[in-house]
């Protein structure tokens, strides 16, 4: 059926001309886009009780799928509705929002050029998308992920349910490789150049990125659900079974392991010859690194903790299940809290004036020191 009718043309040239762009603006389901809105959302206002100013908060989705990816001025992050979502860390203004064919579970990566996600559905799709427009590059079937996609020596890896690890071309989605190691739950974690370290539930291997080659293998202290930490010394991680373990820089072996409580969900932080890590119960522990490592508890909060701790300034920052966030000092104490729609199942991210909190319910908080 055509979309201009014959009696258009009594109207006049310049009537036929307007009518012809709206007409073919709405047959093609042009919509323009937005201009960016780069005004505060809010003003800044004190945070009671808290050395911090809240710059701006906004609602961004309905809820996030795992890990945000950051530049300078911008977020970026996977919503459960679908959406990739660039949102303006200057006023939280949304830069752009694309949808992609399925929920966004496992969270965004990015380089210069793009942001990379994976769809839950259909059977699991990963996406290059143009990181200024919004437009997808390219889209390719890897499966249904199972952690967050990791840009690693020029390398996106993937892991899926079934066990698969893949490495794809960042710029079009090839395949490169692919290898079935088994079913992996934390991010590839990069140790040296060329070589990345994959834990499964019941593994650790040390992989060559730009070939998937199997250059090691050893039986894992435990499953990983989260990544590592790095000290000058050791590769440190919290496991499902109650441990921090501290590998050996160069290799896979477990050179010292200290029980805590609970389940370590989050990554340990390390501080100098410190590290420190939070279990599922809400307990905080440090663990001194030089000699026989030794974990001592030095805070029990006896609520759950789902989300990794960051450091900022002399802070431990971190949030709880019940939507708490707490600054802790370094000798377990309590500097300041506060609340934000929970569960925080995020880690804030450290900006370099102070961090962004990501609540529960898809909202985003902006504070500054």
């Amino acid at each position: 059926m055509a979309c201009i009718k014959a009696d258009v043309w009594r109207k006049g040239r310049w009537s036929l001309l307007l009518l012809l762009g709206s007409v073919n603006a709405a047959c093609s389901g042009y919509k323009p886009q937005p201009d960016v809105e780069l005004t505060p959302r809010m003003e800044p206002r004190a945070v009671e009780s808290t050395p911090f100013t809240e710059v701006w908060s906004r609602k961004a989705g309905r809820g996030f799928g795992g890990a945000v990816a950051q530049s300078d001025t911008v977020i970026y992050f996977g919503a459960s509705d679908r959406h990739v979502i660039a949102v303006d860390l200057r006023n939280g203004a949304q830069r752009w929002s694309a949808r992609m064919q399925g929920p966004l579970a496992e969270g965004v990566a990015i380089d210069s050029v793009r942001a990379y996600a994976v769809s839950e559905r259909p059977d699991g799709r990963a996406y290059g998308i143009d990181l200024s427009r919004g437009t997808k590059s390219w889209d390719r079937q890897v499966g249904f992920p199972s952690s967050a996609p990791v840009l690693a020596d020029g390398m996106l890896i993937i892991s899926t349910r079934r066990g698969v690890v893949q490495g794809l071309q960042p710029s079009s989605g090839i395949v490169a490789w692919r290898r079935v190691l088994g079913v992996v739950r934390a991010p590839a974690y990069i140790t040296s150049p060329g070589e990345i370290i994959i834990a499964t539930t019941d593994s650790l291997f040390r992989i060559a990125t730009a070939t998937g080659k199997v250059l090691d293998r050893k039986r894992s202290p435990g499953a990983v659900l989260s990544g590592w930490a790095s000290s000058a010394q050791f590769r440190i991680a919290g496991t499902t079974d109650s441990v921090v373990v501290g590998m050996l820089p160069d290799s896979l072996s477990v050179a010292w392991s200290v029980r805590l409580d609970a389940p370590v969900i989050g990554t340990p932080i390390v501080r100098g010859d410190t590290a420190y890590a939070i279990t599922r119960v809400g307990s905080l522990y440090h663990i001194r690194l030089g000699g026989t490592p030794a974990a001592e508890r030095i805070l029990s909060l006896k609520t759950p903790f789902i989300a990794s701790p960051v450091m900022f300034r002399d802070w431990i920052v971190a949030g709880s299940a019940d939507g708490v966030l707490y600054g802790f000092n370094l000798d377990g104490s309590i500097a300041w809290q506060i609340t934000i729609a929970g569960p925080i199942e995020l880690s804030p991210l450290v900006l370099s004036d102070g961090f962004l909190a990501i609540g529960g319910r898809g909202d985003l908080h902006r504070y500054r020191l």
